[in-house]
């Protein structure tokens, strides 16, 4: 069974995103299960706290593929040491 907003047609029409999915079969497989579903839901939380979307720093989201499951990476980057190694002089 997969959970998607998409109908099924739509769904086996689309090879990237069909893969995606895949992956999260597998991954619901690695969790032993039901177990899958509250960490999926946690980690959509961390990334919807962190970034402000729910897939962006989502692992398992990440772990499938955030392109071809029609996600864009919205994390935003670690800023960079100032001067020399971020040591002033």
């Amino acid at each position: 069974m997969v959970i998607c907003r998409i109908r099924t047609e739509e769904l086996t029409s689309n090879p990237a995103l069909l893969g995606h999915e895949e992956k999260h079969c597998s991954q619901y497989a690695y969790c032993l299960g039901l177990p899958f579903l509250p960490l999926y839901f946690l980690a959509a939380g961390w990334s919807q706290l962190r970034t402000g979307n729910p897939a962006s720093a989502n692992f398992f989201e990440r772990q499938a593929g955030l392109a071809a499951g029609g996600y864009i990476d919205i994390r935003t980057p670690k800023p960079a040491p100032q001067g020399a190694g971020g040591i002033e002089v």
